[in-house]
Parts: structure tokens; C-alpha cells; sequence
């Protein structure tokens, strides 16, 4: 049974890595627009990390970290739209502060769309 669910599991990770890499591709082949960042935010998260103590016992520890939340807006054929992106995975005061201040309200950024769903984004600076 273990071995049923290890291949399971094995299959919907390499599932999920293939569709990444699919929307990664599709993402390089989209049309380009300039977008404007309109808000920032900073998101505070646990992430939950395992160990072993000395007695071999499963333990857990949370980490807290933070992330920089960018909202951009962007046009196409007239029409607006909104997208955003995260900056994961930050530890310390100075690493938040350079990413607020390297992306402050009204900068410019690049933005690919999916042409068949507009509203479908990513940025690309």
C-alpha cells in the first residue's frame, strides 16, 4: 500500500511540474504591455519545517517569514486590468524595505497577457 501511494504521489508532483513549465512556456510566447504598480503589501506566513530530535522523534518548528504583495494595473484594447505578484521567502527588516522601495506606486513594469484571457498575467520586469 505505502508503495502505491509513494508512486501517487510521485506522479501528481511530476503532474504539477509539467503543467508549470507548460504555463512558463506559454508565459514567454504572450504579448507584452507596460503595467503600473498601484499598492504594496507585506504578508506575514509560517512556513512549518521538520526535524529529528536526539530521541528520533518527529518534531516541527515554524518559521515566520514575510512576503512583499505588488497589485499592478494594466491595459489592453482599451480595457483594464489588475494582476499582482509575490516576493517570497523574506527574512529581515532590510530585504522587505529594499523590495518596497525598489517597487514604489506608479513604476512601470513589463506585464505579459495571455491574448486569449487578458485578465490572465504575469509580470515580467
Amino acid at each position: 500500500m505505502q508503495k502505491i501511494v509513494s508512486v501517487l504521489f510521485f506522479i501528481v508532483v511530476g503532474l504539477v511540474m509539467i503543467k508549470s513549465c507548460k504555463r512558463d512556456s506559454d508565459i514567454r510566447s504572450w504579448p507584452s504591455t507596460q503595467g503600473t504598480i498601484v499598492s504594496q503589501s507585506v504578508e506575514q506566513y509560517s512556513e512549518k519545517e521538520s526535524y529529528t530530535d536526539r530521541n528520533g522523534k518527529r518534531k516541527y518548528d515554524y518559521e515566520n517569514k514575510y512576503r512583499v504583495r505588488i497589485v499592478y494595473q494594466y491595459q489592453v484594447d482599451g480595457f483594464e486590468y489588475n494582476g499582482n505578484f509575490a516576493i517570497s521567502d523574506l527574512e529581515m527588516q532590510s530585504e522587505i524595505e529594499r523590495h518596497l522601495t525598489s517597487n514604489p506606486n506608479g513604476k512601470l513594469i513589463n506585464i505579459k497577457y495571455n491574448p486569449i484571457n487578458p485578465a490572465d498575467s504575469a509580470n515580467r520586469s
